[in-house]
């Protein structure tokens, strides 16, 4: 997922211990305060873009592009291996 057009930041958050992440992942704050992938459902809140892979081990900050603006609009890979598919775009 990249960004297309409108203004971000990046902005550093805790990574999870027990969920990776990886670029260009859209992630979330779980409720523990931590950044985790989106499950496609409508209580999810979409805070941005994950800038560097980051496993269950690593205990630096995650790189997070966040939008600064309303109506950033973001592109996402829907045909290729390990892209979402089509019916994932826009839930």
């Amino acid at each position: 997922m990249i960004r297309k057009t409108g203004k971000t930041k990046v902005v550093y958050f805790k990574g999870d211990t027990a969920r990776e992440v990886r670029v260009g992942s859209a992630v979330k704050i779980s409720d523990s305060a931590t950044v985790v992938p989106l499950r496609n459902d409508s209580s999810d809140n979409f805070i941005g873009v994950v800038k560097r892979n980051d496993t269950t081990t690593d205990s630096s900050l995650v790189p997070i592009e966040v939008p600064i603006e309303e109506f950033v609009e973001w592109e996402f890979e829907t045909d290729s291996d390990g892209g979402l598919a089509d019916s994932d775009v826009g839930k």
